[in-house]
């Protein structure tokens, strides 16, 4: 991972029991406001080069895999 592009935006609760991990991630820190009705992301840990999605395929942890991503619908 690129250490320059990192850099701390605010904290986080986390929870982990068993094999389930869950992450409490205040609104701001993901720029959704009020009006966001759906989040799009994946998972990744220890991928190769980040910035190579073909790396996503072959390299770390990942969920789920490769050009995949979640959509988590945001109830109004």
């Amino acid at each position: 991972m690129i250490k320059d592009d990192i850099k701390k935006l605010g904290s986080i609760r986390a929870t982990v029991k068993q094999n389930l991990v869950q992450l409490e991630i205040p609104r701001k820190l993901l720029s959704a406001h009020q009006k966001t009705t759906q989040l799009y992301f994946k998972v990744a840990d220890g991928v190769a080069k980040p910035s190579d999605i073909m790396e996503y395929y072959v390299s770390g942890s990942v969920m789920p895999l490769g050009r995949l991503s979640f959509v988590y619908k945001i109830k109004q």
